[in-house]
């Protein structure tokens, strides 16, 4: 395995982050040819065994000189005979001067590092994978050591969390509840109108992980700039004002009324808030863990 020590610490060695002695094989492919690759992608001639790739798991590339390299994924494409895995990340350095050439890949089971003492469930959509959304759990691991995240998928990144269907939501998660990993706090962030006009659902939902103990935190939604669907958001700014009135056990982490958290909502519903927002959110998560701490 190749590892760029140009850079210092957890930050800059993303590998540092993952268990490798745990590492767990979950398919040979065997030798395939490979067209190109880059930053964010990797393209490979194209057969029907390729088609069980799972960007859940981590791409294991081994060159017919020996050298080993691990690479990430978003999505995978099917086009012109070749088999495209785009949005990736190289968790390893990344090959240089590769050509065409003839390599052997598998697909592993990489888990992180538990190293700290705050276990965390992240809640959140699992097509939302662009903007700053798709890096939240990595800037929070970076910011805090102490950090372990839970659940049953990995981000592009590696870190595992919950994924919510985007069409059936949080109601999904309430039928399910038993299958909802056990941890310490619950990061809830959706992305839908549709998902928060069910306030039965909600209710639900704080109700059977508060009675255990577990802390929930809920965003406020920044409002659009001269947008009639604020209407729409301050409603669902209400409704998780009032959740977390009821309980105390249930944080909310304002993003409203914040100058630069900014946002823009798809027509059908869904919502997206520019890097300003993200980056507030994230704050706005670290100073909840530290107050938990004292």
């Amino acid at each position: 395995m190749l590892i760029d020590f140009d850079l210092k610490g957890h930050r800059e060695f993303p590998q540092l982050n993952f268990d490798w002695n745990r590492i767990e094989l979950i398919k040979d492919y065997g030798s395939y040819e490979l067209i190109s690759l880059a930053h964010n992608s990797v393209s490979l001639k194209h057969r029907k065994d390729l088609n069980g790739l799972s960007s859940n798991n981590t791409l294991k590339i081994k060159t017919n000189k020996g050298k080993i390299y691990y690479f990430r994924y978003e999505y995978k494409l099917v086009k012109d005979a070749n088999i495209q895995l785009r949005g990736g990340v190289w968790l390893t350095q990344q090959p240089k001067n590769f050509k065409k050439s003839i390599i052997s890949i598998s697909e592993v089971h990489l888990p992180m590092v538990k190293n700290g003492d705050i276990n965390i469930c992240f809640l959140g959509y699992s097509d939302n994978k662009w903007g700053g959304y798709r890096s939240i759990m990595k800037d929070l691991k970076q910011k805090n050591q102490d950090i372990n995240f839970i659940g049953p998928k990995q981000d592009v990144y590696g870190y595992p969390y919950m994924p919510i269907n985007v069409k059936k939501g949080l109601g999904a998660v309430v039928e399910n509840l038993n299958q909802l990993p056990k941890t310490d706090i619950y990061i809830v962030f959706i992305e839908s109108i549709a998902t928060y006009k069910n306030r039965e659902v909600w209710i639900q939902f704080v109700e059977e992980i508060t009675k255990m103990g577990q802390i929930i935190y809920l965003n406020t939604w920044p409002e659009l700039e001269e947008n009639p669907k604020n209407v729409e958001i301050r409603k669902i700014n209400k409704l998780l004002r009032d959740i977390s009135e009821s309980n105390e056990n249930i944080k909310i982490l304002e993003l409203n009324g914040h100058n630069g958290a900014t946002a823009t909502m798809l027509e059908n519903g869904q919502y997206f808030m520019d890097n300003s927002g993200y980056k507030l959110y994230k704050k706005k998560i670290l100073e909840q863990i530290e107050r938990k701490r004292d």
